[in-house]
């Protein structure tokens, strides 16, 4: 899930009209008409052990993992079953490597191997960028023609794809701009803006007493529909982060896709100054104009160049306490030294935190000089 606030409020309100299969941040099946109340303290977790992210306390960070849902009840040795027997088939069988890649400000998302692993169930599977309160102008462009839409409409639906152009960008006037790299993307993008009729009393029993509560809520809500037989497909998308919105910053913005494969999802700046890795096994080479890196275990990497050091945060995702530290080879010149024409691999060992703070990123600091 991702959230993305300005003001604070905007999902409070918002969530009272959620369609609640299209959760920001999420991919999954589609069909909320479909869902059935269950009780289930143990809740819900990935089949899968990976799942980190990585900082060095900068506006900086990167983080991944791998989505595929499965019923916590279900493990070994729990001591709560009572949510094993669930109605709700559509919630599981849906894969995607996902990660997130904070740099300046942009966040870029990025999924791989995205895959309806049950066609056999109905519904499309989607990866919802925002579902967030509507509450200005929503202007868009990338398209063949740019368009805008003003709140007194009272709903509105279009397709934003084009292939011609690398980036669509959706943008709410006081809110945040969305930008989808079309050429990185399977699947039709979706603008929906709609008054939606308000199921707060739906939501939890103790809402009926409440006052005042609205009749009708404004839903803006941009999502990526990957269809129903998805397999191995992809999406990227960023956000803008900060106020000064020009067309500029979202046709061109300060960042680069370097990989998005099951192995390896990698991002940096353009000069390649914030350099950011998920490596979800040891299979991929990350290769940039500076340099090459690879990695000993799985791991996630932020290496970011300052004036006068580098600093490399790094955390093992599988928080593997047999684990003591992971090997990083490089051929990128960390040090003030004179380019090596053959580019030979460097190692650099790196510890990694033990007990308590497992899985918590360890940051290296390495002097140019």
């Amino acid at each position: 899930m991702s959230l993305f606030n300005k003001k604070g409020n905007e999902y409070n309100k918002a969530k009272g009209a959620w369609n609640l299969i299209t959760i920001p941040g999420v991919t999954n099946r589609q069909g909320q008409e479909n869902l059935k109340p269950i009780s289930n303290w143990r809740g819900y977790c990935s089949k899968y052990n990976f799942a980190g992210a990585a900082t060095s306390s900068s506006k900086n960070a990167v983080a991944g993992y791998i989505h595929e849902k499965m019923n916590a009840s279900s493990k070994m040795n729990v001591n709560d079953k009572s949510g094993l027997n669930d109605p709700n088939p559509i919630i599981y069988d849906v894969r995607a490597h996902k990660s997130y890649f904070f740099m300046g400000d942009y966040m870029l998302a990025l999924g791989a191997g995205v895959s309806n692993l049950n066609t056999s169930l109905e519904g499309d599977i989607w990866t919802t960028i925002d579902q967030t309160y509507w509450s200005d102008q929503i202007n868009w462009g990338g398209t063949r023609k740019k368009g805008s839409i003003s709140k007194t409409k009272k709903t509105f639906q279009k397709k934003l794809n084009n292939k011609k152009e690398d980036i669509v960008w959706v943008q709410q006037l006081n809110g945040f701009a969305y930008g989808i790299l079309n050429k990185y993307t399977d699947g039709e993008i979706i603008l929906n803006a709609e008054k939606r009729k308000s199921k707060w009393t739906k939501l939890h029993p103790k809402n009926k007493k409440k006052k005042n509560l609205p009749q009708e809520i404004p839903v803006f809500q941009l999502s990526i529909n990957h269809g129903k037989n998805i397999q191995n497909g992809k999406y990227a998308y960023f956000v803008y982060l900060e106020n000064e919105f020009t067309t500029k910053k979202m046709s061109d913005p300060d960042l680069q896709i370097l990989s998005n494969t099951t192995s390896l999802q990698a991002a940096a700046t353009k000069d390649e100054k914030v350099i950011t890795a998920v490596f979800f096994d040891t299979k991929s080479e990350l290769n940039t104009k500076r340099g090459k890196i690879k990695v000993s275990a799985p791991a996630i990497i932020l290496a970011e160049e300052h004036e006068t050091h580098w600093s490399i945060a790094i955390t093992d995702p599988t928080m593997d306490p047999k684990l003591t530290s992971i090997d990083v080879y490089a051929t990128i010149a960390f040090k003030n030294e004179k380019e090596n024409s053959s580019k030979e691999w460097k190692k650099i060992t790196i510890q990694l935190p033990k007990g308590k703070d497992l899985g918590k990123p360890t940051i290296l600091k390495i002097n140019k000089n």
